[in-house]
């Protein structure tokens, strides 16, 4: 596993300037995992729903992307399903709301900022896709 790219300014921590557990956003494309991810959401609620499943974490870690920090839950969940749209290759930690296409997909009235009413920086994940041709597996997590 590799950590996410952070760029703007971002450390990678998906806590950082709002305190709480330092959590990093781990991923990996070494095609051990099966199909690739395609779908990648956040919400309130731990339980995920069927198709989806809860990015896997730290032992350390609760799976709030906000743990300590106060502010809403968010957790962090994935599909395999290609109903979802063409494989994800990459994720970027950026300052800025990225356009729909490259958006994780929010529910929950969550905006999309993983530091959402926590304090600390606006950090929001960017989604890089691939076509159909060009297929890398992948998973990811979060790490202390």
């Amino acid at each position: 596993h590799t950590r996410a790219s952070a760029l703007d300014g971002l450390n990678g921590d998906l806590n950082q300037s709002a305190g709480g557990k330092d959590i990093f956003l781990c991923l990996s494309r070494n095609g051990l995992y099966g199909a690739p991810i395609t779908g990648i959401k956040i919400q309130q609620s731990s339980s995920c729903g069927y198709g989806w499943a809860r990015v896997g974490q730290a032992s350390t870690l609760n799976g709030d992307l906000n743990e300590g920090a106060g502010g809403k839950d968010i957790f962090l969940c994935f599909s395999r399903d290609e109903t979802y749209g063409n494989p994800v290759t990459d994720i970027q930690i950026r300052t800025w709301k990225p356009g729909t296409d490259f958006m994780v997909k929010t529910l929950d009235g969550l905006n999309g900022d993983l530091n959402q009413s926590a304090g600390g920086k606006d950090i929001y994940l960017r989604l890089s896709r691939t076509s159909l041709n060009d297929i890398e597996t992948n998973t990811i997590s979060t790490q202390v």
